[in-house]
């Protein structure tokens, strides 16, 4: 119920508007029908007419230029509410049989109005819905910031300076509709996106040939080549081609890069921006990793570069772009974060003679029937808990005395299921997923409360997590560091992102959609759970980061179909007793 009431909350005015509107104008119509009815019919019939007219109104202001057929989806169950209505006033006006009429207008409209919820709350998923389509470029991107700022659950949590975005961005967007340059418009709300640091808002471009060509412009260039930075603080080429220019001049897989654009990598790297339409970093630990990946595309047509040649002496070159790096970007990151076991979800097995593996890819409900859904309004999904107990259980019988739990691309999900996951093995109260924003302060509807026993609390743990450890996974990892017999590991710190989203601004003529969290999910303490602060220091340390030296990371970026992760953590947690 709770959850219901906070998705509820926060539908926007004008949609909260047209509901309320229809819904107490047929219980005022049903009021006024007994004072009406006989001797001003005619006049009753005009107020039938009433909510229809309002709807109309309400319809074209509330049009989405661009793509009508959203406003025509979201309030099309209204819109015929309305037209119930004044149906109801002309089959009265005209028959005597007003109960029977009255009855069935009340059961279509309740129909009507559970239709609009189902589109709104699940089909689009877009309870709080923002229209900027009839707003020109500048006039839409500066709305959405303001919108943010009011609206964005992070916004204070994470610190952000508003008045700062606005000076940095707003002037970009304007030079790019003064251009009518659409690419440079669509770089600069991905830069919005970038600075706000939340993988939970999404950029949906609606020109496939525009969104082709942003992602490749805010990649950079491709010079042969991307970089990664060792243990030892060296940077070094990866993925480099076997031929082109950049072989020719000497870099290779190994290499290592001393200077970029005539300054030291090591000072380079430091100013880079990591805009991507896909990957967020959220956490700053994060972003450090990947800053030297995106360095590589930093430059125009032409670049100077530094390195080690295989003699050991510095050579200086001037290498050409060869487009876009974009996927030299991608697939770099994807190194990164493509080691995890293939298998299905909560798959487990034995890993040797006294660890267990359980691995969780997602946070969904994997029935799907109304039972779910039941246990999914009350927070407590003991169907979940009894079938990873059976299946931990058999681990025991095999002789399981310690436990490896992989999270590595973890897609999200629920929240709460993350919870009961956790309650297996750690004694803890959890915050039910519900809260809300408030005069400054984050609340929960309910106290936390106990889910499962804690039952494997008393074993070693480990949980691997990555980058790519998303949403409800970093809520799994939170509730898990918990434990005094957990371990967090992994190469990258997770996602950092975990608030649910809800929130849509549409700017100018449908152009771009921006989709961001408006519902907060609390600690017990009443905190965002994973979001960082405006440090962007990760919440969740590792208490084991696996680093690359040299010859590890051409291993990680080569083509080994070794899990050195999973290798690493079964070493690790085999020291604990």
């Amino acid at each position: 119920m709770y959850n219901f009431i906070m998705v509820m909350s926060q539908i926007d005015n004008p949609t909260k508007f047209i509901f309320l509107f229809q819904i107490f104008s047929i219980i005022i119509l049903t009021v006024l029908h007994h004072f009406l009815c006989k001797e001003h019919k005619k006049f009753w019939l005009l107020l039938c007419a009433i909510p229809f007219i309002v709807f109309i109104v309400f319809y074209a202001f509330n049009i989405v230029k661009g793509n009508e057929y959203i406003g025509y989806q979201r309030y099309i169950g209204l819109g015929m509410m309305s037209v119930l209505i004044f149906l109801w006033g002309l089959a009265s006006y005209f028959l005597t049989s007003y109960k029977i009429y009255t009855i069935l207008i009340y059961i279509l409209s309740i129909a009507c109005i559970v239709e609009s919820l189902i589109v709104i709350l699940v089909t689009n998923y877009s309870p709080h819905l923002v229209n900027l389509s009839n707003y020109g470029w500048s006039e839409s991107f500066e709305k959405t910031i303001d919108e943010f700022e009011k609206s964005y659950i992070s916004r204070d949590w994470k610190e952000i300076d508003f008045d700062a975005l606005r000076a940095e961005l707003i002037p970009k967007v304007k030079k790019a509709e003064e251009e009518n340059d659409e690419v440079q418009f669509a770089a600069a709300v991905y830069e919005l996106k970038y600075k706000l640091f939340d993988g939970h808002i999404r950029v949906d471009i609606k020109d496939a040939q525009v969104f082709d060509e942003v992602k490749k412009s805010i990649s950079g260039n491709n010079y042969g080549f991307v970089m990664f930075k060792d243990d030892a603080g060296e940077f070094v080429a990866v993925l480099a081609d076997k031929t082109g220019e950049s072989a020719e001049m000497g870099i290779h897989d190994g290499t290592i890069i001393t200077k970029w654009d005539n300054v030291p990598v090591e000072e380079a790297v430091l100013d880079v921006k990591c805009i991507d339409d896909w990957y967020t970093f959220a956490y700053i630990e994060n972003e450090e990793i990947v800053q030297p990946i995106f360095l590589s595309g930093v430059g125009g047509e032409e670049i100077s570069v530094s390195f080690i040649n295989d003699d050991g002496e510095e050579k200086q070159v001037i290498l050409h772009s060869k487009g876009s790096i974009y996927s030299k970007v991608h697939s770099a990151i994807g190194k990164i974060y493509n080691q995890n076991v293939k298998s299905s979800n909560y798959y487990t097995c034995m890993l040797n003679d006294d660890c267990g593996y359980l691995r969780i890819k997602n946070e969904a409900m994997y029935q799907g029937d109304i039972n779910e859904y039941i246990h999914a309004l009350g927070g407590d999904y003991q169907m979940l808990r009894e079938d990873l107990e059976a299946k931990i259980e058999e681990l025991e019988n095999q002789g399981m005395k310690r436990m490896i739990i992989d999270i590595r691309n973890n897609t999200g999900g629920y929240s709460y299921i993350s919870q009961n996951i956790a309650s297996l093995f750690v004694d803890e109260a959890m915050a039910p997923e519900a809260g809300y924003y408030k005069n400054g302060k984050y609340e929960l509807y309910e106290k936390p409360r106990l889910l499962g026993n804690g039952r494997w609390s008393n074993i070693p743990i480990a949980v691997i997590v990555n980058g790519e450890t998303c949403s409800a996974g970093d809520c799994l990892a939170y509730w898990l560091s918990k434990g005094d017999n957990t371990h967090i590991v992994g190469n990258t710190y997770q996602w950092g992102c975990a608030q649910a989203t809800g929130g849509i601004c549409i700017l100018s003529n449908d152009f771009i959609e921006i989709r961001y969290p408006i519902y907060p999910s609390l600690t017990n303490e009443c905190e965002l759970i994973a979001e960082p602060k405006g440090d962007r220091k990760a919440r969740v340390k590792l208490d084991y980061q696996i680093t690359y030296d040299r010859e590890a990371v051409l291993e990680l970026f080569g083509n080994s179909t070794d899990d050195d992760i999973l290798n690493k953590t079964i070493e690790y947690i085999a020291s604990f007793e």
